[in-house]
């Protein structure tokens, strides 16, 4: 086997734990109605085996991103498919919502392992325009894991029940664990390390704060009681852990890492991406199945135009960005973006076939110029000794703009089908013009996520 063949085989195993992370993240959203009828619970409780999901993979993330920097990754990367085979496993024989609550954080466990330290690998076995091109692809890889989730839970449910969704993960990360242990190399000196317990705590404290927040709001009232103490709690502990960290001997966060300008507003870019592109991500398959009325099926394969032009933009941005820099793709991705974005704001009772996969296309292909150039950008201001704290600040980031943009579209959206259906709008009509308004709200964090890029990689 070539160097080159090496290389793309690693690429290989670390692009399939981190599809796979991602893709567990929302490929249950569609499940959840099935899953509160089995257990016979109530829809806000079933909510909590995405929040937990989500909750447990994004607070881990700094950790085991730190730890990618003092620990073998050959052997952080094959615990993480093994606990994620492990909690996919015991999620199928769930017998009550609280155990599969449970079994969802142990599978989130692995996915963070997987997410935090993937850009790290592939940045250390990839050089110059090399490393563009594969960050490229695997930043595509790992926003197409979270796009289509639905439409893979819809189809697997629309033939199975709904603890199909778990099943093919299942294998896939029992051979990823395999193939990791014997094809990643060793060549990490293992240090001490030792744990920063405060750091952790109030991280994880911070971060519940904001999930709470920015579900809970909407039902608690933005002036009742809950809300501003949850809100003191977050500014409290989010002060508390940048003291900790700023203080500690072996912090959780390097934060001389934001002394670099491209590093700090290249990652605020990042979250802003995932709030433009994922406000769509979770309301087009309820649009699509509620107004437009296509099965889970057609969701699914209407999902496909965003994916080819991803995968197939991906690569080419990526050898661009190692040619001619990062400033003009990131700046032009999120403005296609905002183009699909305003396309699918003409859909009303009916839509036409080919402004779909246009509008799709354009989505893919604008997420495809930006993604690629971003994760290579942040990745090379980080030293050799600090990319798996960096790779995991990334994938914190990302995960925070996907946590707030599906909290955010969902508060938004529910709340606006409230004030029209009171006004006496049919509730068609009251569905259509809150999923527009929730969609022009998307395109103003797309158009800031360009504005910040620009700033982000324009040389002095």
């Amino acid at each position: 086997m070539s160097k080159s063949q090496y290389q793309w085989t690693i690429f290989s195993i670390i692009a399939t734990g981190s599809f796979l992370g991602m893709l567990d993240s929302s490929t249950v959203n569609v499940a959840l109605y099935k899953i509160s009828q089995h257990f016979q619970a109530k829809l806000e409780d079933v909510q909590w085996v995405i929040t937990a999901y989500m909750l447990v993979l994004t607070i881990f993330l700094p950790l085991f991103g730190r730890l990618c920097d003092n620990f073998s990754k050959k052997k952080l990367y094959t615990f993480g498919f093994i606990f994620f085979a492990f909690g996919s496993f015991l999620n199928t024989i769930a017998t009550s919502l609280p155990l599969l609550i449970g079994f969802r954080c142990i599978e989130a466990i692995g996915a963070s392992i997987l997410l935090s330290n993937s850009t790290a690998i592939v940045a250390s076995i990839f050089k110059n325009k090399k490393r563009g091109k594969a960050l490229g692809i695997l930043g595509s890889i790992i926003a197409l894991g979270g796009m289509l989730g639905p439409a893979v839970g819809g189809i697997l449910i629309n033939f199975f029940t709904w603890r199909a969704v778990f099943i093919p993960a299942i294998p896939i990360a029992l051979l990823g664990a395999y193939f990791s242990y014997k094809i990643i190399p060793n060549n990490c000196i293992e240090t001490k390390f030792k744990f920063d317990t405060l750091g952790f705590i109030s991280f994880a404290i911070f971060m519940t704060s904001l999930l709470m927040l920015t579900t809970k709001a909407r039902i608690w009232g933005i002036n009742s009681s809950n809300t501003i103490i949850t809100f003191l709690i977050l500014i409290f502990f989010s002060l508390l852990f940048i003291i900790i960290e700023k203080n500690a001997t072996c912090p959780l966060v390097k934060f001389e890492l934001f002394k670099n300008k491209s590093f700090t507003l290249g990652n605020i870019a990042l979250s802003l991406s995932y709030m433009g592109l994922f406000a769509n991500g979770v309301l087009f398959p309820l649009y699509f199945q509620e107004i437009l009325k296509f099965t889970p099926l057609q969701v699914g394969l209407f999902c496909l135009p965003f994916s080819i032009a991803l995968v197939s933009t991906a690569p080419i941005a990526g050898n661009l960005a190692g040619k001619y820099g990062s400033r003009i793709l990131t700046t032009l991705g999120p403005i296609l973006v905002s183009f699909g974005l305003l396309i699918f704001t003409t859909f009303k009772l009916h839509a036409n076939i080919l402004f779909i996969i246009i509008a799709q296309f354009l989505l893919g292909m604008g997420n495809g110029f930006f993604q690629s150039p971003t994760n290579t950008a942040i990745m090379n201001t980080a030293s050799k000794e600090n990319r798996g704290s960096a790779s995991g600040i990334l994938a914190l980031f990302r995960n925070a703009g996907m946590i707030i943009a599906v909290s955010m579209a969902i508060s938004i959206f529910d709340t606006l089908i409230k004030i029209f259906t009171s006004s006496k709008i049919n509730y068609q009509n009251a569905y259509i013009y809150s999923y527009h308004i929730t969609l022009y709200i998307g395109i103003i964090f797309s158009l800031l996520c360009s504005i910040i890029s620009n700033i982000a990689y324009r040389k002095k």
